[in-house]
């Protein structure tokens, strides 16, 4: 399906976007492995050959969380698509239906953008929760400020209470509430 590949890249480029294309589940799997969170989107076919659709949808997942699969089908059941689903797909579209086609490459590109955003505020929340333990587990506990505490359940909360307590601000440094 050679001539469908490059007319899905040529369509995805007319309308601005940069497109890459494999000739089999392999060669893509071997490139996201290569660049992963360099792709937005994964277009695949349900069936191919070496690594098909459905396992290739479950390792890139696996490699890069951002990633938006979406699985192309020329025979697309109410069965398929479960299986799509299941696997990770983001959505599972007949091929000959361009219009859906137009319109989920937008939608899944948002959700791409989303992805990546979610992916990075949780990575730098991380490091700043990371740096604040660092700098108060280095305190010795008779010179940490009284007003500074962990407490909650999970000993993951920061309590800092003013010296003149009319109020207790509470500043959560995990869980991201």
């Amino acid at each position: 399906e050679k001539d469908w590949r490059f007319a899905l890249a040529d369509a995805l480029a007319a309308k601005g976007y940069e497109a890459d294309t494999a000739e089999n589940g392999r060669a893509a799997l071997a490139r996201i492995e290569k660049a992963p969170y360099s792709y937005g989107l994964l277009y695949t076919d349900m069936r191919m050959p070496e690594v098909g659709g459905l396992e290739l949808v479950e390792q890139v997942t696996g490699i890069d969380p951002t990633i938006v699969p979406v699985l192309l089908s020329g025979y697309v059941t109410p069965q398929t698509t479960v299986s799509a689903f299941k696997a990770g797909a983001h959505d599972c579209i007949f091929k000959s239906d361009l219009k859906r086609l137009a319109a989920a490459v937008e939608r899944e590109l948002a959700e791409a953008a989303r992805r990546r955003i979610a992916t990075e505020s949780e990575r730098l929340r991380q490091q700043a929760e990371q740096r604040y333990r660092t700098l108060l587990e280095e305190i010795p506990v008779p010179q940490r400020p009284a007003n500074v505490t962990f407490g909650g359940a999970d000993r993951r909360t920061l309590f800092i209470t003013a010296v003149r307590a009319v109020y207790t601000l509470r500043m959560q440094v995990a869980g991201g509430r």
